[in-house]
């Protein structure tokens, strides 16, 4: 239970971290590369997803992701 005010960001952020933590817990947790010519997919996922970690690799031309998806999104089954 929170008890916040909507004109406070301290409270802001408190709800905002609450709601983080709730989705880390329930949600899927993935490690994902994406070619950089996939640029649909990453919107998709940016979208779609909680990104916790988006690096560009140079050496491999691609995105390494790690973040938290709703186990039943669609997008879920595009992981491997």
């Amino acid at each position: 239970s929170l008890t916040v005010s909507v004109h406070d960001r301290i409270d802001i952020k408190r709800i905002l971290d609450k709601v983080e933590s709730v989705l880390r817990e329930e949600w899927h947790e993935y490690d994902l590369f994406l070619p950089a010519s996939d640029g649909k997919r990453l919107q998709q996922f940016k979208k779609y997803s909680m990104i916790t970690s988006l690096e560009f690799l140079e050496e491999k031309e691609g995105y390494a992701l790690h973040g938290f998806i709703h186990p039943e999104h669609p997008l879920k089954h595009q992981i491997l």
